[in-house]
């Protein structure tokens, strides 16, 4: 992501969460560290999930996890007896 991507985010946040969230430049540069190798796609993705079920503003790890759905968990190979 590139930093004029991160200060979009943070923009963003703010707008969303008036008053809970404000971005100054030691903002800026600290999600840039933090952000700088993901897709800002991805992340506004996570915001809009996030977004949907939280009142309060996210954490950078918020915005970055990349976890699995449940489609993804196989039971039967993780839990099954090899039996079919």
């Amino acid at each position: 992501m590139k930093r004029v991507e991160v200060i979009d985010v943070l923009e963003h946040l703010t707008l969303i969460y008036p008053n809970r969230f404000e971005a100054d430049q030691k903002m800026v540069e600290a999600w840039y560290f933090h952000l700088k190798s993901y897709d800002k796609d991805a992340v506004m993705a996570n915001l809009l999930d996030y977004a949907r079920h939280n009142r309060y503003p996210p954490t950078i790890s918020d915005l970055t996890y990349q976890g699995r759905s449940l489609t993804d968990f196989d039971y039967k190979r993780i839990f099954g007896s090899g039996e079919e």
